[in-house]
């Protein structure tokens, strides 16, 4: 078995779940931004769902880059799971997204 998600990125930085938070936020509006170098074979049905709401929905090519942004209109803490199928293999990753009301000045 192959290992699908080689590397993902959120907002240009290696996704890591031990990083202070304040690393990935936005303001309302402003897109976050997923990349990963995915691996494998064929093709790849990829998902990414907040709240019961699938927000993205796309079919990747193996091997291949997978990018994509999301953004919401509304301030506060969401949970995401991002899962990636192929015929041989699964990826699920549950991403916290924090979306701020306005921008820190100073």
């Amino acid at each position: 078995m192959t290992k699908l998600v080689r590397l993902l990125k959120l907002n240009g930085l290696e996704y890591n779940v031990n990083r202070d938070p304040q690393v990935y936020r936005r303001v309302t509006g402003k897109p976050f931004r997923f990349e990963a170098l995915l691996d494998g074979t064929g093709t790849a049905d990829v998902r990414f769902i907040v709240a019961g709401k699938t927000v993205h929905e796309s079919i990747a090519r193996l091997p291949d880059r997978l990018d994509f942004t999301v953004s919401f209109e509304t301030p506060g803490i969401r949970v995401g799971e991002l899962l990636i199928e192929s015929t041989d293999a699964r990826y699920e990753r549950y991403i916290r997204l924090d979306v701020e009301e306005k921008g820190w000045t100073g």
